[in-house]
């Protein structure tokens, strides 16, 4: 099973609640988890949403730090 929602640049986020039209100023653009969550902004603004790169980027690490199991499971603690 899979499923999918659009962020790209034509309809960036469409699907995402907390989603930054494009990579605009205070848009998430990278996601890194250390023992904590931290999170490169556009402007260096507060953030405001997140693009879709950091929406990748932010599954791609929890993937990583293992918060998501395959095929997307949630990992409760």
């Amino acid at each position: 099973m899979a499923c999918s929602a659009p962020a790209g640049p034509a309809l960036e986020g469409a699907q995402i609640r907390h989603t930054v039209c494009r990579g605009a100023l205070g848009a998430i653009e990278k996601v890194r988890i250390e023992g904590d969550v931290e999170c490169d902004v556009i402007g260096n603004v507060p953030a405001i949403g997140i693009c879709g790169s950091g929406l990748i980027d932010a599954a791609a690490r929890m993937l990583d730090a293992q918060v998501l199991l395959d095929p997307a499971r949630c990992a409760m603690t």
